[in-house]
């Protein structure tokens, strides 16, 4: 006769991992920076005007910041 541990698989995965949780909670402090910063500014550069949603624009000028760290990154290895 067999036992319930022998039929249990040992690599079942948890339903509610450290990951998943982590990407909720990541999610929804996103989504509440996104409805608290919906107010439209007006960016100057030189002789250009652009507006756009606050939100927005934080999330161009991280983008721009990353690529221009992994430009870095990639010329000081190159040395």
């Amino acid at each position: 006769m067999s036992t319930p541990e022998e039929h249990t698989p040992t690599t079942a995965k948890k339903p509610w991992g450290f990951g998943r949780i982590m990407s909720i909670a990541l999610s929804a402090i996103v989504l509440l920076f996104v409805v608290q910063n919906l107010a439209v500014v007006e960016v100057n550069l030189l002789f250009w005007s652009i507006q756009m949603p606050r939100a927005f624009l934080l999330a161009v000028i991280f983008l721009v910041g990353l690529v221009v760290g992994i430009l870095l990154d990639l010329t000081q290895k190159r040395r």
